[in-house]
């Protein structure tokens, strides 16, 4: 149940922050799924308990990059169909990045430990 709600968290951010249009949204949109990727690769690092406690402020460093870049979203206050059509313009790159988020996080699932460290930085990102 945790493992499946982390994820939903997460994966549901990688949507929320990549829909808009415009140049300017263009842009964070990149800088969004470069996020993604960087903590796809932190929570690659994480082989056991330990090392996910060490992994913890690097990702609560990603996750504020991305609360930033959010409120940089909202405040272009995009129409529905500008927002689906970046989302149709970058489908394919969220696809591949929310893809190689959820392997790590059902590989993490199976770790001992991991889950209990690794749910209060993901929950911190629900207002999100």
């Amino acid at each position: 149940m945790k493992k499946k709600l982390m994820m939903l968290v997460v994966l549901g951010l990688a949507v929320v922050m990549v829909t808009g249009c415009g140049s300017k949204q263009d842009s964070l949109t990149k800088k969004a799924l470069s996020s993604m990727d960087k903590m796809t690769s932190i929570l690659a690092s994480i082989k056991d308990k330990e090392s996910a406690e060490k992994a913890v402020p690097k990702l609560e460093k990603v996750i504020e990059q991305m609360k930033t870049l959010k409120e940089e979203m909202d405040a272009l206050e995009l129409s529905e169909e500008e927002e689906q059509a970046t989302e149709d313009k970058f489908k394919d790159r969220i696809e591949e990045v929310s893809e190689k988020m959820e392997k790590e996080m059902e590989r993490l699932g199976e770790i001992p430990g991991v889950m209990e460290v690794l749910m209060p930085v993901f929950m911190g990102m629900g207002d999100m």
